[in-house]
């Protein structure tokens, strides 16, 4: 079996591929072949080391958080042998570039019905984020406006087809050669990030910055009186004003079943599919972390495994 880890924190150059041994697993657990997993700025992040004060100086460490496979063990009564399923790890601790992985219930459940494999291993984290920033804490109604930052990358392309499968309109930011990606993926009003400044006349009922950079008197001018907020970013004053504000809110994803369930009923129900842009194999892993921090990624880049 292989898995790809870094024995430091720095630049692409430091994962490599190894060979391992999995540990026999304990009741309540299963492992599962991996078929694919996706690359999301956490694992950029991690791998530098720019959230070391959280992942400390224990090597090796094991990147990635998405995955979709099929269960050939099971010690959980949920799953069987056969079983095809999707979910995430803990985005801090990773572990999914990898064949294969051991799993608690709360990582995954079954695929949904009409994604194949490789669409299914690229939602978890940016469809986790974006349930939790619009569903469960913005409470997105039909006809609301909807304000995006970043609408064209992993979570923002995302968010944007589920705002826009619940039939809402959309303002996004993106760079300018990503414009006709944005329209063809349904945003109504588009605002050049380089040309433009945020300041648009519409005020929106939620306002989801997908990117962080904006800060938190930047969003509210944004939003109306009765408006919602959530970011990805973390700052002091943004968790200050998490704290006083129950409009705001930092967006921390965190495996939980009841989650990624509700999550594949939202999928199922509205036929959001997930935009691939970019696929490389595990052996193209460090071209794949080079190309995704050249910047301007549109939806999503596939890891193929098996």
């Amino acid at each position: 079996m292989k898995r790809t880890i870094f024995n430091e924190y720095g630049g692409p150059d430091v994962l490599v591929q190894e060979n391992y041994e999995l540990p026999d697993i304990k009741d309540g657990q299963l492992v599962i072949e991996a078929f694919a997993t996706s690359i999301n700025p956490i694992d950029i992040k991690i791998r530098k080391g720019d959230l070391k004060f959280i992942t400390g100086k224990k090597f090796p460490k094991i990147p990635g958080a998405d995955f979709c496979g099929k269960v050939i063990q099971s010690k959980d009564k949920t799953y069987k042998e056969g079983d095809i399923v999707f979910g995430m790890l803990d985005v801090m601790k990773g572990g999914a570039y990898a064949d294969n992985i051991i799993l608690e219930n709360k990582n995954c459940v079954l695929k949904p019905d009409h994604l194949n494999v490789y669409e299914s291993a690229v939602v978890p984290v940016v469809g986790l984020t974006t349930y939790l920033a619009l569903i469960t804490h913005g409470n997105l109604q039909k006809n609301q406006k909807v304000f995006i930052n970043g609408c064209t990358g992993g979570v923002g392309s995302f968010a944007v087809q589920l705002s826009k499968a619940l039939g809402t309109e959309v303002t996004g930011t993106c760079s300018k050669k990503n414009i006709e990606f944005a329209s063809q993926i349904g945003v109504d009003h588009i605002i050049d990030y380089n040309n433009s400044s945020i300041d648009v006349s519409t005020s929106f009922d939620i306002v989801f910055d997908t990117v962080g950079n904006l800060s938190a008197s930047a969003l509210k001018k944004l939003g109306n009186k009765n408006a919602k907020y959530a970011t990805t970013g973390f700052s002091f004053r943004l968790i200050i004003q998490s704290f006083f504000s129950k409009a705001f809110r930092i967006i921390n994803v965190k495996p939980i079943h009841a989650l990624l369930t509700e999550l594949k009923e939202l999928i199922e129900t509205n036929n959001i599919n997930p935009i691939i842009s970019k696929e490389y194999s595990m052996d193209d892993i460090k071209a794949a972390h080079k190309d995704f921090e050249s910047g301007n990624n549109t939806g999503k880049s596939l890891i193929k495994i098996k």
